[in-house]
């Protein structure tokens, strides 16, 4: 098997979202990251690289702070535009395990982070990627995807 075989299950607050494995790129330790609080930001130095990082709620929406309980940072997007996302959890899941079963009408439009749903383990578990991901992010205006 390859990369491309699995899923990445990210776990944020309890709420699980899975996006393709070969868009993780790295996972550190959130006491990796650096923060300015007078500035409100928070970032990743990779290679030579200050990477934007957030933390998201439920529903996918950037949170002001770091939540307690989360232990991972993910870097996801392309070498070009990349950035993290603070996890409580992280595991591989074997595509072939997965179903993806379309969105309902109410989770579809243009400016939706889901691609699809899948069941996994009985439960039913939001699928996105990290382009759609960085479309709902506050980037910095020197850095808009």
């Amino acid at each position: 098997m390859n990369e491309s075989d699995y899923l990445a299950e990210l776990t944020m607050d309890g709420q699980a979202l899975l996006l393709p494995q070969t868009e993780v790129r790295l996972l550190e330790s959130v006491l990796d990251l650096h923060s300015d609080p007078a500035r409100g930001e928070v970032w990743l130095q990779s290679e030579g690289q200050h990477i934007p990082v957030w933390s998201l709620d439920r529903e996918l929406r950037p949170l002001p702070n770091l939540p307690t309980g989360r232990r991972f940072c993910a870097l996801l997007g392309p070498e070009q535009q990349p950035f993290g996302l603070t996890l409580g959890g992280f595991r591989l899941v074997a595509r072939s395990g997965c179903r993806l079963l379309p969105l309902p009408p109410a989770l579809r439009g243009a400016d939706s982070p889901l691609l699809g749903l899948v069941i996994l383990d009985d439960r039913i578990l939001p699928v996105s990627d990290a382009a759609r991901l960085a479309r709902r992010l506050p980037w910095p205006a020197e850095a808009t995807p």
